[in-house]
C-alpha cells in the first residue's frame, strides 16, 4: 500500500444540511473563497465601481428636467431638449417661430443651464421646428404657499410672553404665526425668473 494513495481520514464536525460535511472540505472552501492580496483603500475601489465621467444620457436627462423647472410654462410646452453632443443642446419646437424664440433667448438660456446644470457644459444650443417628443417629466403641478398669521391669539401671545429666552420666543412666535396661517396655492410661473 505504500505505492497506492491512503485514503483521506475525514473528520466530521460541522452539521451541513442532513448530512456532516468533512472538516477538511469545509477548510478547503474557506480558503477558495478568500482574496489574494492585501485590502484596498474604499476611494480606490469606488471608481472602479462608479466612472467619474457621467453618461451622456444621464445628463441630458438633467437638462431636460432642469429645463421642466427652471423655463416658462409655454416654452416648456412648445419646446424641448432632444440631444446633447459635445456641448451643443438640441431643441426641438413645434413651430419655426418658437424655434426663433428659442434662439432669440440663447444666451439667457445658456446663462441659466450653466448655473443649473454646471455638468452639462451646453456650449451651443441650435433650435429646430418639427414633432416634440413625449415629456418624460410629469408636469409641473401648483405648489403650497403658506401666508403667516398677522396676529396670534391672545391667550397664546400671553403664553409666549411667560418665556425668559429671546431667541426661542421669536422662534416659536414664528413657527406658530406659520403653523396656524393660511394655505394657497401658487400656479406655475409662467415667466423666466
Amino acid at each position: 500500500m505504500s505505492d497506492e494513495r491512503k485514503p483521506r481520514s475525514f473528520d466530521f464536525k460541522k452539521p451541513y444540511g442532513k448530512y456532516e460535511v468533512p472538516a477538511n472540505v469545509l477548510a478547503d472552501r474557506r480558503r477558495a473563497s478568500r482574496r489574494k492580496g492585501s485590502m484596498a483603500k474604499l476611494d480606490e475601489l469606488l471608481p472602479r465601481i462608479f466612472p467619474k465621467a457621467e453618461p451622456e444620457d444621464a445628463i441630458l436627462f438633467r437638462v431636460m428636467a432642469f429645463w421642466e423647472r427652471a423655463m416658462p410654462h409655454r416654452m416648456v410646452k412648445n419646446a424641448r431638449p432632444v440631444t446633447l453632443r459635445k456641448g451643443v443642446l438640441t431643441i426641438h419646437t413645434t413651430t419655426s417661430a418658437w424655434a426663433q424664440e428659442v434662439q432669440l433667448r440663447v444666451t439667457e438660456i445658456l446663462d441659466r443651464m450653466s448655473r443649473g446644470v454646471p455638468k452639462a457644459r451646453v456650449t451651443s444650443m441650435r433650435a429646430k421646428s418639427g414633432p416634440l417628443p413625449e415629456r418624460i417629466i410629469p408636469k409641473p403641478k401648483d405648489e403650497l404657499r403658506v401666508v403667516p398669521m398677522a396676529r396670534l391669539p391672545m391667550a397664546l401671545e400671553v403664553a409666549l410672553e411667560n418665556i425668559e429666552d429671546v431667541r426661542l420666543r421669536n422662534v416659536l412666535e414664528r413657527a406658530a404665526k406659520l403653523s396656524l396661517g393660511t394655505v394657497i396655492r401658487k400656479p406655475p410661473d409662467e415667466t423666466l425668473p
